[in-house]
């Protein structure tokens, strides 16, 4: 797993992305959590999941981020969530990979399922390998 972060995407810099970020500021984001503001190319607020502690394995490295989201996800409320989507924003646990093979424990569906997230899963491997995903999400779902 390269990355994993909670995504707030189609808004832009300024009083719109203040304003979300304020929401989400009782929950520990911005102190506990980094938050990754809008830029001209992204349009949306990321709140990674980086762990200190390199693994040495794969898997190794994709537990420690789960559970740490499991944190994040943990700390949040839906009420939260459905505010910033009455923004006409929307709200997703993004997971860049080039794993063939990403299991996600039914704890992390289940938070993102709890807070109504979709969970987008991208294989940057299979776009660079000219599959039938190119350009696309591989995944994208929304728990319940």
């Amino acid at each position: 797993m390269d990355s994993l972060a909670l995504h707030i995407y189609h808004l832009d810099e300024g009083e719109e992305a203040d304003r979300v970020i304020q929401l989400l500021k009782p929950f520990g984001i911005g102190d506990k959590w980094p938050v990754e503001r809008p830029t001209e190319q992204t349009n949306a607020i990321f709140v990674p999941v980086e762990i200190r502690d390199i693994a040495t394995e794969v898997w190794e490295i994709r537990q420690q981020k789960l559970n740490k989201s499991l944190a994040l996800l943990r700390a949040l409320d839906r009420k939260t969530v459905d505010a910033i989507r009455a923004l006409d924003l929307s709200v997703a646990m993004r997971v860049h990979t080039t794993e063939f093979f990403l299991p996600l424990e039914s704890e992390f569906v289940s938070e993102c399922g709890r807070l109504g997230l979709e969970i987008c899963i991208y294989n940057s491997k299979a776009c660079e390998a000219g599959s039938m995903w190119t350009g696309r999400w591989f995944s994208r779902f929304t728990a319940h």
